[in-house]
């Protein structure tokens, strides 16, 4: 999800967001683009709203204002769900505590929940469904000011529906994923140790040591096709790298020599857009975004 710009929205000064879904295809290890959405979100002081096009209103997404023990009522935004889903569009939560917490060097409130509503019936929240002693369900999460809801191992801008599986298994299709960067003119946060548009394949089976060894960063980017590539040490070994586009074709091939702590790459060749830069050792792959602009 990336701010695009500001706009008006009903009178109000909204901001708009734009949320596209990629997806990695485990058979063939390609990546596609997926579903690309559109939103709308503004702020008051203690409150975050989101354009909801079924209401035709802003409806409260994020509310700051609040007390341990109070009840909050909201709407899953752009939602058409209705009665006879697994979940409503509506739901309530109970804040359970106001915590001010550590993220990226920054000091936040969070605000932890757990939702109400009709008994043994899963609801929407920013955390995970869970059995509660009397057999009922609750979905417990939080939200934490200027990052939004960002449970671990789930984060999700808006509320869904997560069943607590390994899998952690999402119902509601709305944007989501773990957050990895936030910034605005006072705060920098970054919450991975990668590069925060990266995207690693098969993360458990990459030790530390890789993971730091091929900490790449390229600039510019965008750029208008040339790119710097560069690490803090010299590579141990020779680096293999393809650019690919977003359906997964390769339109690039190049190998960095062991040694060498920078490389030159040429793409003027390419057409506008986004492609992916691939990195191949120890037979791992690790993915992250190249822009193209002119």
């Amino acid at each position: 999800m990336q701010s695009a710009k500001d706009t008006t929205v009903l009178g109000k000064p909204a901001r708009m967001l734009v949320s596209t879904r990629y997806q990695r295809f485990a058979s063939s290890s390609t990546v596609a683009i997926g579903r690309r959405d559109t939103f709308y979100v503004y702020n008051t002081n203690d409150t975050v709203f989101a354009y909801d096009k079924v209401i035709a209103n802003f409806t409260p997404l994020y509310v700051f204002n609040v007390s341990a023990g109070d009840t909050v009522c909201l709407r899953q935004p752009n939602s058409s769900l209705g009665s006879s889903s697994v979940v409503g569009p509506e739901f309530c939560i109970i804040i359970d505590s106001i915590k001010q917490e550590d993220y990226g060097g920054t000091q936040l409130m969070s605000y932890y929940n757990h939702t109400i509503g009709p008994d043994n019936k899963p609801s929407l929240g920013w955390g995970t469904t869970r059995r509660v002693s009397d057999g009922g369900l609750i979905n417990v999460g939080k939200y934490t000011e200027k990052i939004g809801g960002n449970w671990p191992k789930l984060g999700s801008f808006f509320p869904e529906f997560v069943i607590a599986n390994p899998d952690y298994y999402k119902r509601i299709g709305f944007p989501t994923g773990t957050l990895r960067c936030y910034s605005d003119s006072v705060t920098n946060i970054k919450m991975v140790p990668q590069a925060c548009d990266t995207i690693i394949v098969n993360p458990l089976s990459i030790s530390p040591v890789a993971e730091s060894q091929y900490r790449i960063s390229v600039f510019p980017n965008p750029s208008t096709g040339i790119f710097r590539l560069t690490v803090q040490k010299p590579l141990n070994e020779a680096l293999a790298l393809q650019v690919a586009d977003l359906g997964g074709r390769i339109l690039h091939r190049a190998l960095w020599p062991a040694g060498k702590t920078a490389l030159d790459l040429d793409l003027e060749q390419l057409d506008e857009g986004i492609y992916l830069l691939v990195l191949q050792a120890n037979g791992q792959r690790y993915y992250q975004k190249l822009i193209i602009g002119r």
